[in-house]
């Protein structure tokens, strides 16, 4: 016999194999076949719920579970804490403060897909930086209720489209990037300004399409 030590916890975690191989017998006696086990512990934690999260609202949390879902977010390069401790604060590119969400960064961590509506009932995010994914354009028509955000960082993440004028309606904004997308240039004139004034040389950059 031999022990092994598990933490009974509340936290979901993935099932953990080991391998048992036997040797070392002693009084004759024989290997039968096979000689080796693979023991598998599985993980009895019940499936993730924000009703019991803590540091910010059950809706938060479920916005954050609806970015996570719909981005495939169990192939995220770094996915430490989503859906598995009920503490979201502390969840990998997640920050808050005063119990809301204020800022998501999660640049360059393989997100893909078309964000769902869900997630944009953030009230009090000042800072999205999903930068060098893989995400739809229709986060420009949603975008606008983010009513705080004050950077908005979406370069690199295979945009194609029209912007609408909507995006304007973010008027605390004050940091945008959206270089090296495949953006259409011809927007209003209106828009045009305001984009330029926050982003700069944006349209001389709509040079990353796909290859027809």
């Amino acid at each position: 016999t031999f022990p092994v030590n598990i933490t009974d916890d509340s936290q979901q975690e993935n099932d953990e194999n080991f391998i048992v191989s036997l040797g070392n017998l002693t009084g004759g006696a024989q290997f039968g076949e096979p000689d080796t086990a693979v023991v598998t512990i599985t993980d009895n934690d019940s499936a993730f719920s924000c009703n019991k999260v803590t540091g910010i609202s059950k809706k938060e949390c479920q916005a954050l579970v609806a970015l996570y879902d719909s981005t495939d977010g169990d192939k995220w390069d770094e996915k430490s804490g989503w859906k598995m401790t009920n503490t979201p604060c502390n969840w990998y590119g997640v920050a808050c403060k005063k119990g809301s969400i204020e800022k998501i960064e999660l640049s360059s961590n393989k997100l893909k897909g078309t964000i769902s509506a869900k997630f944009f009932k953030l009230k009090k995010l000042e800072i999205l930086d999903l930068s060098d994914n893989e995400i739809d354009a229709s986060i420009f028509k949603k975008v606008k209720k983010f009513k705080k955000l004050i950077t908005l960082l979406l370069n690199n993440c295979k945009l194609s489209g029209k912007l609408p004028n909507s995006l304007m309606k973010l008027k605390k904004l004050t940091g945008l990037d959206l270089n090296d997308n495949c953006l259409k240039t011809k927007v209003s004139k209106k828009l045009k300004n305001w984009l330029n004034e926050l982003n700069p040389g944006w349209d001389d950059t709509q040079t990353n399409c796909p290859p027809l």
